[in-house]
Formats: C-alpha cells, sequence, structure tokens
C-alpha cells in the first residue's frame, strides 16, 4: 500500500457532513483507512468533510425563505468548491468523483416539458424562471473542470454528460480528462473476465448438451455501435 498524498475532500448533498468517524465505520474502506505498522499516512490525516444542506442553513436559514430549493442548493454547492480550491492555494485537486449529480446540460424552457422539468430540477440546474436569465451562473459542470489541478481526472456517472467547446478548450489547457463510472462494465473488467468467461463457458456447455433451451425468439444480437449510423 503505497503512502496517501491528501488531502482528501468529501463533499455530500444532504444531511450533516462525513466526519473520520463515519468513514473508518465502512467496511469496504478497512483497507485504505487501517493503519499499519509502518508509518504510513492514510487516506484520513487529511480528510475534510462538506455538507451542502449544513452550508445553506448555516449561511441562508431555512429552505423555506428561497425562491427554490434547487437554485438554492447549486449555489451553495459551487460556494464550498470555491473554499475547498481556496484551500489548496488555487492548485486545485487531481481526482474528482462526481456521484449521483446530474451534470447534462439544461434544457432551454421554451423546449421543456413540465415532465421533463420536474426530474431535472437537482443540484446543478436551476428553477425554469432561472433559466431565462442570459447571466445565470455557469453549471456544475464547468464549476467542477475549474477545480481540477493539472493533469486532474473528473470521474462521474453522469450518462448525459455534454461538453461545451470552452469546457473541451479548459480540460485542453490543463491536460485533464473525464472518466465514467458505468456499474454495468464493471463485469467485464479485467479483473472479472476470468469469473466472466467462465459463466460463458458454462452456459455454453448446457446449450450445447441441452440442458438450456434458447428459442429462436428469444435470441438478439447486441451491436454496440448501432446507435450511431
Amino acid at each position: 500500500r503505497e503512502s496517501w498524498t491528501g488531502p482528501l475532500y468529501m463533499m455530500v448533498l444532504h444531511g450533516p457532513a462525513p466526519s473520520r468517524s463515519d468513514l473508518q465505520r465502512i467496511l469496504a474502506l478497512t483497507p485504505l483507512v487501517a493503519a499499519g505498522a509502518a508509518p504510513l499516512n492514510t487516506m484520513l490525516d487529511e480528510f475534510v468533510g462538506f455538507s451542502v444542506e449544513e452550508h445553506l442553513q448555516i449561511q441562508k436559514g431555512s429552505f423555506g425563505e428561497h425562491r427554490g430549493i434547487e437554485t438554492a442548493n447549486a449555489e451553495a454547492a459551487k460556494e464550498l468548491l470555491g473554499r475547498l480550491v481556496s484551500t489548496t492555494e488555487g492548485v486545485g485537486v487531481d481526482v474528482i468523483l462526481a456521484l449521483d449529480i446530474d451534470l447534462s446540460p439544461p434544457l432551454p424552457v421554451s423546449q421543456a416539458t413540465a415532465s421533463d422539468i420536474q426530474p431535472r430540477q437537482r443540484l446543478g440546474h436551476p428553477a425554469p424562471s432561472d433559466q431565462v436569465s442570459k447571466s445565470q451562473a455557469p453549471p456544475l459542470l464547468r464549476t467542477l473542470l475549474e477545480c481540477l489541478a493539472i493533469r486532474g481526472r473528473l470521474v462521474t456517472d453522469c450518462r448525459r454528460l455534454e461538453l461545451a467547446p470552452a469546457d473541451g478548450e479548459h480540460l485542453w489547457a490543463k491536460e485533464a480528462s473525464i472518466g465514467f463510472v458505468n456499474p454495468h462494465c464493471f463485469l467485464a473488467s479485467g479483473t472479472k473476465h476470468g469469473a466472466v468467461m467462465h459463466g460463458v463457458a458454462e452456459v455454453a456447455r448446457r446449450l450445447a448438451k441441452g440442458d438450456l433451451s434458447a428459442p429462436e425468439s428469444e435470441v438478439a444480437q447486441f451491436d454496440l455501435f448501432g446507435q450511431f449510423r
């Protein structure tokens, strides 16, 4: 295990800010946070937790005083991100892991229907009344990109991510990159090839022996790149 060179920042949207003891109780993180015999630093030695909900309550009072909760959450998140980068003296962070955050571009009000607007009013997407303004704040995606250090990496599970030309130029200037988390790809990863191939071989063997039936009506060919044609 290599020495952790931190710091580690964790920001949650709801609930209290995570603490060191909270992470120590997660069994999956035990190999990363357990202190070994050697005097190595762990990821918790320089851990700082942030909460968007707590920050909003402290800075601006109760939620009911705002025009829109989602707009206020987005503003609070961007303010916390700015504070986070300031602790690095403007250098930025090496890796940002953004999970369960919609980083897709907001729909224009003229094109968004009532059914489209409601599920997309999440962190990073202002309320429809705010989208009319031409001077609205930059989207959360751009704020995250600005937080990256040189050769930093943004990792997200947002499947509808889109980059504007200015965002691509920003990544190029920093030699930064974007990666994606897709839980469905984990089963096909290099560490799982043995188990997957064993399963495929077993299924093929049973099909050949007749133990399993595969009606032609249920057999379909999947083309990964067919959608781009």
